[in-house]
C-alpha cells in the first residue's frame, strides 16, 4: 500500500523533517560564512581591491544568511522579508557567473543585453514562485509550509538550469576558442564556472523532482533551501578564488621575466613587477567589466 502524503500524519512528519533540515543547512551556511570572513576583512582593509561586481557577491552571500537567520528566529513575523531575501539567492548566484561570462566576452553589447534580459526574467520567476508559498508558525515545529504553487516552483528551477547552462556554454566556447589553453587564469575561470554549474544543476534537479511530484505542500519545497544555499556557496567560492588569484598574481614576477633576468642580469633595472597573467589577459579582459 502506498504512502498517503496528504494525510495529517505524513504532513506532520514532513513538517518536522523540513524544520530539522533547514536548521542543518543554516548551520552549514553559517560555518561557511565564518570560515571565509577573511575575504571580507581583506576587502575592508583594502588588501584586496573592491570592484563593482563584488556587489552581487555580497548581496548573494548576505541575502541568504539574512533569510536563513530570519527563518530560524521568527518565520511568521519576518515572512515577507524571508521571502524576498531567500528568493534573491538563486538569481544572484547565477548573476555572479553571468558577470564572468560578460567579462570573457569583453562586454559584447548584444551578449550583455541578452544576459540582462535573461537574468531579469530569472529574478522575476523566482520572486513570483516564492511569493506563492504560504506558511504558518507552529509552537511545536516552527515555520511550516501550508500552501504553494508547485507548477511555478518547477518552472523556476527549470529556468535556473537553462540559464546556467546557456551562460556556462558561452563561457566555455569563448575560453576554448580564443584563449591559451594552459593559462592558469583560464583554468580557474572554467573550473569555477563548471563547479558552480554542476552543483546548481544537481541541486536544481532534486528540487524540480520534489516540486513536480507535489507530494504535499511541505515536500514540494523541502529542496528549496539546500538548493539555494549550495548554489550560493559554489558561486561565492568561485568569485573569491578568482579575485584572490588575480590580486596575488599582480605582485609576482612571472617565470618568463625570471628567465630573462638569469640570462641577462643587467635588465633588472628595466623590469617592474610583471603580472603573471599578462599574456593570457591580452585576450581575457579585466574580470570587472565596466558598464558601457
Amino acid at each position: 500500500m502506498g504512502v498517503d502524503w496528504m494525510s495529517p500524519e505524513q504532513i506532520q512528519h514532513s513538517e518536522v523533517a523540513f524544520v530539522a533540515f533547514t536548521q542543518v543547512i543554516l548551520g552549514i551556511y553559517v560555518w561557511e560564512c565564518l570560515l571565509t570572513l577573511d575575504f571580507e576583512y581583506k576587502i575592508i582593509t583594502r588588501r584586496l581591491p573592491f570592484k563593482w561586481p563584488l556587489i552581487f557577491y555580497f548581496l548573494n552571500r548576505y541575502c541568504i544568511l539574512g533569510a536563513m537567520v530570519g527563518f530560524a528566529i521568527a518565520a511568521n513575523a519576518l515572512y515577507t522579508y524571508i521571502q524576498v531575501m531567500g528568493s534573491l539567492g538563486t538569481p544572484l548566484a547565477a548573476v555572479n557567473l553571468g558577470i564572468r561570462t560578460i567579462a570573457v566576452w569583453q562586454n559584447h553589447r548584444y551578449l550583455v543585453g541578452a544576459l540582462v534580459i535573461l537574468h531579469l526574467g530569472h529574478t522575476a520567476s523566482c520572486l513570483g514562485a516564492v511569493t506563492q508559498v504560504l506558511a504558518r508558525w507552529s509552537e511545536s515545529f516552527g515555520c511550516i509550509i501550508t500552501h504553494n504553487q508547485a507548477q511555478l516552483i518547477t518552472g523556476c528551477y527549470a529556468y535556473t538550469v537553462a540559464i546556467d547552462f546557456i551562460v556556462m556554454c558561452l563561457m566555455a566556447y569563448k575560453l576554448g576558442s580564443t584563449t591559451p589553453k594552459r593559462s592558469k587564469i583560464i583554468r580557474i575561470l572554467f573550473e569555477g564556472g563548471l563547479v558552480y554549474f554542476v552543483v546548481a544543476c544537481l541541486s536544481n534537479t532534486v528540487a524540480v523532482i520534489f516540486s513536480a511530484l507535489n507530494l504535499n505542500p511541505t515536500m514540494s519545497v523541502i529542496a528549496l533551501v539546500p538548493d539555494t544555499v549550495l548554489s550560493s556557496i559554489a558561486a561565492c567560492r568561485a568569485v573569491r578564488r578568482l579575485s584572490t588569484y588575480v590580486t596575488t598574481q599582480s605582485c609576482v614576477i612571472d617565470a618568463e621575466t625570471i628567465g630573462r633576468i638569469r640570462r641577462d642580469p643587467r635588465i633588472v633595472s628595466d623590469i617592474v613587477f610583471n603580472v603573471a597573467t599578462t599574456r593570457s589577459m591580452r585576450t581575457v579582459p579585466d574580470l570587472s567589466p565596466h558598464p558601457q
